[in-house]
Parts: structure tokens; sequence; C-alpha cells
């Protein structure tokens, strides 16, 4: 499916931003210097692009077909899936609130900041093998052609629709600065 292989794609920016992300999390444990801002940059990128960009095209478009077909059968990955999304969006928020305390100058939410980027980044990745190895496959078995037809023009839709507006671009270009700034 041209739907999957556009998700992993994305799965595989995600993972990127992770490893740096966890990168910087342990410089900052290990009192080494790091821009707090950082935490701030990488919360935009998972709030925008993974969150926005990615999970918007699972949930709405993947998941919600999914649902249709697996309905009667009480299949519950999607579900999961959706609570993980959940799960994500409050640690990004408590990272993020946690980062722009540490600004602020409270220096108790340093472990704050370090132990939700470091659950957050636990959680993406057992997702994304999840997704990867369950979930996406078995929506390739389970969704008719029909659907898989739907699936993949309205994902690909998007995604033009991201790319022609450069906000793909953008995001690439965030993860790379996220990148560069955590050697």
């Amino acid at each position: 499916m041209i739907a999957i292989d556009i998700l992993m794609e994305e799965h595989r920016l995600i993972e990127v931003v992770l490893d740096n992300l966890e990168t910087a999390a342990n410089r900052l444990e290990a009192d080494q210097e790091i821009e707090v801002e950082y935490f701030l940059l990488a919360a935009d990128f998972i709030a925008g692009f993974a969150d926005g960009c990615h999970h918007s095209k699972e949930e709405d478009i993947l998941f919600s077909e999914l649902q249709r077909h697996t309905e009667a059968e009480g299949v519950g990955p999607v579900e999961m899936m959706l609570e993980e999304h959940e799960q994500g969006r409050r640690y990004t928020q408590d990272f993020r609130s946690a980062a722009e305390n540490l600004i602020d100058g409270d220096l108790d939410a340093k472990n704050d900041l370090i132990d939700n980027v470091l659950a957050y980044i636990d959680l993406l990745r057992e997702h994304i093998n999840k997704e990867d190895t369950v979930l996406y496959p078995m929506a390739d078995l389970v969704l008719d052609d029909v659907a898989r037809m739907r699936v993949d023009m309205q994902i690909q839709e998007v995604s033009d629709a991201d790319k022609d507006s450069g906000l793909h671009e953008r995001y690439q270009q965030v993860a790379e600065s996220l990148r560069l700034a955590s050697e």
C-alpha cells in the first residue's frame, strides 16, 4: 500500500528526532551543555509533524478505515494505537511545560523534563514498532481493494498537500536542526 510506505517513511524521520532527543536528554541529565530551548523545538516538531501531520493521517484516514472493517471482529489494536497517541501528547505537553519552567528558573523542572522526554521516546519507539510490524501489515490484510485504494488516495493527497505547502520540507529542516543541535 502506498499509504503504508508514506507512513513508514514518516516514522523514519520521527525516529531520527527521537534518537537526537535522547542524546539531548542524556546530556541534560549529565549536566553537559545543551540549550533547554532545544526541547521546545523538539516539542514543536512532535506537535507539528509527528502528531499534526503523521498521526492525523493515521487517525483520520487509516485507523478510521480499519475500525470500519474490524468493528464486528472486536479487534483492539487501533484503540491501543489511539490511546498511545494520546499518551504521547500528554508526555509532550508535560516536557514542554517542564522546559518552560526550567527556562524560567525552576531548577526542579529538570528531572521532570528528562523523565517525560525519556518516557515519550520509549513510548514512541515501541509504538512505531507495533505499527510497522503489526498494525500496518494487518491493514494490508484486512482492508479490501476498494478500502486500500481509498486510504492510499487520501493519504497521498494529504502528503502531496503537505509537500506543496512546504510543510513537509519545513519539518525535515526542523529535524535536521535538531540533529545539528544535539551533536
